[in-house]
């Protein structure tokens, strides 16, 4: 199995940096700048059932998801516009998140290669909640494109587009 390498290319790692910064503040748009473009294409069809059906469980779906209430407005939005919508209105379900995260240290530990292509960046983050300090330790991955390093999406989403679809058939 590939070992975790100290070092990674610095752009691979700038990428992640700014990437978790623009988490910590908020940053959405630069957030979804950041990711891989057929990760976001990806991430658009995990939301095909809230952004292409009439039933009014979708457009209370799309208002509370992505800020927009009809078909047309949801199926306007690029890829990116769409994943920046949705982690902003995901911060929004819990706004200490927010503030926890601002005060939160990270540390970058390195990186496991997968593949020429694709790297798995670790990183360690600390922050205080309710006076208790908690790490978590997490993973960011990037892959190389013409565009440079770009984020991919964690993990399989497959999940959270079949919660969407049955919650759009209720």
């Amino acid at each position: 199995p590939p070992a975790m390498v100290p070092s990674a290319p610095p752009e691979a790692m700038q990428v992640a940096r700014q990437y978790v910064g623009a988490m910590q503040d908020g940053k959405w748009n630069e957030m979804a700048a950041l990711m891989h473009p057929a990760a976001l294409a990806q991430f658009r069809t995990f939301l095909a059932s809230v952004v292409e059906s009439d039933k009014p469980r979708a457009t209370q779906l799309r208002q509370a998801l992505l800020g927009v209430n009809t078909q047309a407005e949801a199926r306007a939005m690029s890829d990116t516009a769409m994943f920046a919508a949705f982690l902003g209105a995901s911060a929004q379900q819990d706004p200490g998140l927010l503030l926890t995260l601002k005060q939160a240290k990270t540390e970058f530990l390195g990186a496991v290669p997968e593949g020429p292509d694709t790297l798995h960046i670790v990183y360690r983050m600390t922050l205080v909640t309710n006076g208790v300090t908690v790490t978590r330790m997490d993973v960011f991955s990037v892959s190389h494109t013409a565009l440079g390093w770009r984020g991919l999406l964690k993990g399989d989403m497959s999940a959270m587009a079949a919660e969407l679809k049955r919650a759009v058939n209720q």
